[in-house]
């Protein structure tokens, strides 16, 4: 059980590290694109893309 306290630290740390790059790279990406007419379209793009059925998916279709 200690063992798993332990970790809670470093996977907090990994997991903001993660959310900050892909903050980022949404940020550049958006950029390069130019911002949509319409902000709640973007923000819904934004969680289709990131819903974990879609990633799996796109990792399997990838894979073909």
């Amino acid at each position: 059980m200690a063992a798993i306290g332990g970790l809670l630290g470093p996977l907090a740390v990994g997991f903001v590290a993660l959310a900050v790059v892909g903050g980022i790279g949404w940020y550049l990406i958006r950029r390069r694109r130019g911002t949509p007419d319409d902000p709640l379209a973007a923000a819904l793009s934004w969680t289709d893309a990131c819903c974990p059925a879609c990633l799996a998916l796109g990792t399997l279709a990838a894979g073909d």
